[in-house]
């Protein structure tokens, strides 16, 4: 379960950087 966890919060961190560089450009 743990290596679960690990994964979506690296997805939705991954997410969030994608979402921010997009706002910039």
């Amino acid at each position: 379960d743990e290596n679960v966890t690990q994964a979506q919060r690296f997805d939705k961190l991954r997410r969030e950087v994608n979402y921010q560089n997009s706002v910039v450009m």
